[in-house]
């Protein structure tokens, strides 16, 4: 069976007593000037003990959101060097950081019960436990509005179902930028990527102005799902860039305001919800990757998703499918589809799976079981499991995994799982299932 880690919630379990139900405001639990992010906690279900379920997924939207505020003061190679001193001290008591949140949405799906809400976070009593623990907080840097430029050429809307296209360019390199997500990669630079991507939910086009605007459902989520790669989104500052009636922003403001932020690359597009049409609800999603330095496409993405759930849910589900190829797009050639012969893995790495299949859940559960008969001592810190796609995050497994990969991991039932993307800079392995 999969072993998750959860964290204890002592303080916590006290709390949900007296709250009553998940979906309402909890009371305060911090004190202090707050930060609100959006944020998912999941656990393993056990329809036998549902309270249980739901605790230690809303621990988890907890240590999310708080892991969220820590990189808002710390560095990524603060966060990466310093990880395991963060998680003892302050990820393991999240609840004392959390000022208040809301619950959006709750349910067990996959064998995950999945949490969804608003964490405020008490930014004050956290800046003084990270320099307790002997670490200066950066400075974020905040980027000015640049004179309005005339419009020239603009960013397609988002069209229905289309296929990906991918244009594969080595990334540039990177020049400091407003940071809004905090992440924790081997030690490495991260790109800065300017989000600009407009959202359509109820017939009004919106651009998120900060990583804590609640009405970007999708810019949220993804800001979420992008914590694991070497790259972090940056927000354009409100007035800065606007929206036309068709979702549409001027491509060459959009460039001069990631020139003056000194970002590299930058994502610009649309995501829209659609009621009409026999399929029922549906989400569509049409990106596109800049290449600021030339002004050149590196790639589009277009995607559309039928949703049964709310929308909250339903732009995470679209981040959760998405975000994987975005990276690819933004690393472009400089990943391989193999692991490379001479690497080490050290038994302490955290490495990320991305397993692609029809039954997702079932597929990691064969492979779980071969990977355990060899390394004994492999942990599973995280699973996420969404459409044909399982994300597992694992340590205690040593170089003869990358062996394992190279020739491909058969399976109990006679399949083989074949490494189809490789980035030993994230740690993380993309896995397709193959039949003979």
């Amino acid at each position: 069976m999969l072993m998750l880690n959860r964290l204890p919630v002592l303080i916590f379990s006290l709390v949900i007593i007296f709250a009553g139900a998940l979906n309402l405001p909890r009371q305060v639990l911090a004190q202090g000037g707050g930060g609100s992010y959006f944020s998912q906690g999941q656990a393993v279900y056990n329809a036998q003990d549902l309270a249980k379920s739901q605790q230690d997924a809303l621990q988890d939207l907890m240590v999310q959101a708080v892991t969220q505020a820590l990189g808002t003061l710390l560095g990524p190679s603060q966060m990466g060097s310093h990880y395991a001193a963060l998680q003892a001290k302050i990820l393991k008591q999240p609840e004392r950081y959390v000022q208040t949140y809301q619950i959006f949405s709750e349910n067990p799906a996959g064998g995950l019960y999945r949490v969804t809400g608003q964490v405020t976070v008490a930014m004050d009593v956290l800046q003084k436990d990270v320099q307790q623990l002997g670490l200066t907080p950066v400075e974020v840097t905040q980027t000015q509005p640049i004179a309005p430029a005339a419009q020239e050429q603009t960013a397609q809307p988002p069209e229905p179902a289309a296929s990906q296209e991918t244009v594969q360019t080595p990334p540039p390199e990177q020049s400091p930028a407003q940071v809004e997500t905090p992440s924790q990669p081997p030690q490495s630079s991260e790109q800065k990527i300017l989000w600009a991507v407009a959202e359509n939910w109820d017939n009004n086009w919106i651009l998120p102005g900060s990583s804590a605007d609640p009405q970007s459902l999708f810019a949220m989520s993804t800001l979420q799902e992008s914590q694991d790669y070497l790259w972090s989104l940056s927000f354009p500052q409100t007035g800065s860039l606007t929206v036309d009636p068709s979702g549409n922003l001027s491509r060459e403001r959009l460039i001069a305001l990631a020139q003056s932020m000194g970002v590299q690359s930058a994502i610009t597009g649309g995501l829209t919800f659609r009621q009409d049409g026999g399929q029922g609800p549906l989400l569509e999603a049409s990106l596109q990757i800049i290449d600021v330095p030339s002004g050149q496409s590196k790639g589009e993405i277009h995607k559309e998703m039928p949703i049964s759930s709310s929308h909250q849910e339903g732009a995470m589900k679209m981040a959760y499918v998405l975000v994987p190829q975005l990276d690819r797009l933004l690393r472009g050639a400089s990943s391989s589809s193999y692991p490379q012969a001479g690497v080490s893995v050290a038994a302490g790495d955290e490495w990320t799976l991305l397993v692609h299949s029809e039954y997702p859940y079932a597929s990691w559960e064969e492979l779980e079981e071969v990977l355990r008969e060899r390394f004994s001592s492999m942990q599973v810190n995280k699973l996420e499991v969404g459409p044909n796609l399982a994300k597992v995050k694992i340590q205690g497994i040593g170089s003869e995994f990358l062996s394992m990969l190279q020739e491909g991991i058969p399976l109990k039932d006679g399949t083989r799982m074949q490494a189809s993307g490789y980035s030993p800079e994230n740690r993380s392995v993309e896995l397709s299932l193959v039949r003979f």
